[in-house]
Formats: structure tokens, sequence, C-alpha cells
């Protein structure tokens, strides 16, 4: 976690949260970096809700996928993407 620009925290959709998840959400939540949660075997819209476990813990956002199926892995890159943080700028040659 220290050494993360991003984490992501992927739990299993169809199976509630064990109490390994839940302190690693706490964990997680510790470190102040950025997390992107995912809740995946979301392999239908119906099957959503079911995923969503993580709101309970205050987790503002979730994102179910399916990586069996590709659902959802474009909204998931995209937050990952915009997750990380911007590097900094190298010193110009003269400053070397």
């Amino acid at each position: 976690i220290r050494e993360a620009d991003v984490t992501v925290f992927v739990t299993d959709g169809q199976d509630e949260l064990t109490s390994a998840d839940r302190a690693a959400v706490q964990l997680l939540r510790q470190s102040k970096k950025p997390v992107i949660y995912a809740a995946n075997k979301a392999d239908s819209p119906s099957k959503d809700a079911e995923a969503f476990e993580l709101y309970r813990l205050g987790v503002k956002k979730v994102h179910a996928v399916s990586a069996l199926h590709g659902r959802g892995i474009g909204d998931l890159e995209a937050a990952i993407v915009d997750a990380i943080p911007p590097r900094p700028e190298p010193p110009p040659d003269d400053e070397k």
C-alpha cells in the first residue's frame, strides 16, 4: 500500500464480505491513498444490487464488474487511470 499510487480492492460480489475484507477496507481508508472498489461477478444488471455490500461500509463508489464477461471493465480502467496522481515534472536539464 505504501508504494502504490492507487489500490484496487476487488471483492466477490456474490458473497458476503468476510472479516478480512472489512479489515482490508479499514486499512485502505487509513492509508489516505486513492482506492478503487470493485465487486466482481456482477454478470448482469440484476446482479448489481448483490454486488454492493461495500456501500454498507461507507464506500462511496463501487464498480460492478464481471471479469468473465468483460462487463464494467472499461469503467473500472477509466477510474484507475483517473485516480493515478500526476507525476512531478522532471527538472529542466540546466538544473541537474
